[in-house]
């Protein structure tokens, strides 16, 4: 798993995502299967918790 503050860097054949780190922050680079996958999982997730936000307990 990614830490919250990473940022993912591609080379040539890879997506390139520009942010600049802070100094707190760290560069990393993982090939575009794993990205892609990590994309995924990340949107499966965000379904979840809007699903989870919408059927809450007090929710209108």
């Amino acid at each position: 798993m990614i830490g919250k503050s990473a940022n993912l860097c591609y080379t040539m054949a890879m997506r390139t995502v520009t942010e600049q780190p802070t100094p707190q922050e760290e560069t990393m680079t993982v090939n575009r299967a794993h990205y892609e996958a990590l994309q995924a999982e990340n949107a499966q997730l965000n379904q979840k918790v809007n699903w989870l936000m919408a059927n809450a307990p007090g929710t209108p």
